[in-house]
């Protein structure tokens, strides 16, 4: 049987004494990318996602890869006002 992988990475610090919240904009200033974007871009360099491939390649396994997405460090959202 030939095995089917979903994935996908996110990458966040969160600090709730970070008065600056997290936004789906703090992701796309650092990268937000989706499925077949996002392999073209991290599958082939030193990454999760490529180890991943690699891995699935050597096993036979299919993967499909939602989405990669990393942020700074950034506030929760619950701490304003502290």
């Amino acid at each position: 049987m030939r095995f089917r992988v979903l994935s996908a990475e996110i990458g966040h610090e969160t600090n709730t004494f970070n008065i600056h919240p997290t936004t789906v904009q703090s992701f796309r200033d650092r990268f937000l990318l989706e499925g077949e974007a996002a392999i073209a871009a991290r599958g082939a360099q030193n990454t999760e996602l490529a180890g991943l491939l690699e891995g699935a390649r050597s096993h036979g396994w299919k993967v499909h890869h939602v989405i990669s997405a990393a942020a700074g460090p950034g506030g929760g959202g619950h701490a304003r006002g502290i």
